[in-house]
């Protein structure tokens, strides 16, 4: 019998779509090989390939084993792609993959003794999957060996050796399970399921840094009779958005991603349509932008998303699951990073809804969903940005991500 995975119900279907994919893997990324790897391709006597992995193979990171080193690029791309295609895998066999070209992109955890695996969204054809269903998605246990499941294992193993534990507590099982129902609850709008978790993400902020976690399960309680009962309701009704606020740190926040750190075309081409929706140009003003946005949102985005909310309630759930929300930074900071990527992915599909008006649909959605997944949460310096921008404008808790 094989190790025992906690996963999404489509983590099985999915399948890579190789040369077909939009926005492909082996293009705008450090390419990592582990230590195994390496080793195996210093022995490769294939006439053509053996003396090119030789050569555009590296040691990075001598004192780590799955960035032990890095593949060269030829331009952005990946330097052993050939017709889109991928030589090892075409020469050599699918055994000769690294561990990160292999799983990529499949994401795994060691959460509270169980093992974890889910699908990163920054794939296209992984996001199209897992969004598109319009039921709620459950998590199942599943039995599974093979060398996929090694490599997965071994990378989690390698990684906790490295970096070490999360921000764990004995209660961030139950903490994560209520995150997920939370999510999941389609009684309230999905902008007001993101405030009811930050609600819940302030007292236990407040219980973890107070040394009082032994009061969170009862703290849950509460908050689940508290919800169920409407206690929230007024508070949700309050907490309206500003739209030329909303707006300038949108803006801020793109411009400060693009400085940070190599930006793929595919995320600039991502803020030039919302550029267009909203007719941003060098002499626009915020307050005509935010004009411009209310009318994108309230025509053409507002009633897409009221017969399709699933597919943020789809983003919110993964998210929260994959990065083991909240705790690998403090709780606080976590909550006001989701809340930023939710808002940047919001914003931006509102511009591409004024683009493209009545045409909007689901492909611009999974579209905004997919690159800012790559390119926000995948870029090490952003989320450090993200929270230094957030600081400046005193935006702390629930009432900055409102």
């Amino acid at each position: 019998m094989g190790t025992l995975w906690l996963q999404p119900t489509y983590y099985s279907d999915f399948e890579c779509i190789g040369a077909a994919c939009e926005d492909t893997c082996c293009s705008g990324w450090g390419i990592s090989v582990d230590r195994e790897t390496f080793e195996r391709y210093q022995q490769v006597t294939h006439p053509g390939l053996g003396p090119k992995l030789q050569k555009v193979v590296t040691i990075q990171s001598p004192g780590q084993s799955n960035d032990y080193a890095r593949l060269a690029l030829h331009g952005a791309s990946c330097s052993l792609i050939r017709d889109g295609l991928c030589s090892v895998q075409a020469d050599l066999g699918e055994e000769y993959l690294g561990r990160t070209c292999a799983t990529y992109p499949r994401i795994v955890n060691a959460a509270d003794g169980i093992w974890e695996r889910s699908l990163d969204f920054s794939c296209p054809e992984a996001a199209r999957l897992a969004l598109l269903n319009p039921e709620p998605d459950t998590l199942l246990s599943v039995s599974a060996d093979g060398l996929m499941e090694d490599r997965l294992l071994q990378i989690v193993r390698d990684r906790k050796e490295v970096q070490g534990q999360p921000n764990w507590t004995q209660y961030a099982r139950p903490v994560r399970e209520g995150v997920l129902q939370i999510f999941q609850n389609r009684r309230f709008q999905v902008e007001k399921r993101l405030l009811l978790v930050g609600f819940l993400c302030e007292k236990l902020h407040a219980l973890t840094e107070s040394g009082q976690e032994e009061q969170i399960p009862e703290a849950l309680e509460v908050f689940r009779f508290a919800m169920d009962a409407g206690l929230f309701d007024q508070h949700l009704e309050q907490a309206k958005a500003n739209p030329a606020s909303q707006l300038a740190v949108v803006l801020e926040l793109v411009v400060a991603r693009m400085k940070v750190d190599y930006t793929a075309p595919r995320f600039r081409d991502l803020y030039g349509e919302f550029t267009v929706g909203l007719q941003l140009q060098g002499d626009s003003t915020v307050p005509e932008l935010s004009i411009r946005y209310s009318e994108a949102h309230d025509r053409y985005f507002a009633p897409f998303v009221r017969e399709h909310e699933y597919i943020f309630e789809h983003y919110l759930v993964a998210y929260a699951y994959r990065t083991l929300f909240p705790f690998r930074r403090s709780i606080a900071d976590e909550y006001l990073l989701l809340s930023s990527y939710f808002g940047l992915v919001r914003a931006l599909a509102i511009g591409l809804a004024g683009k493209d008006q009545t045409l909007f649909g689901e492909g611009h959605l999974v579209k905004a969903i997919q690159t800012c997944s790559r390119a926000l949460e995948h870029c090490a310096a952003f989320p450090g940005e993200i929270l230094s921008i957030l600081a400046g404008k005193g935006a702390k808790g629930v009432a900055g991500a409102a």
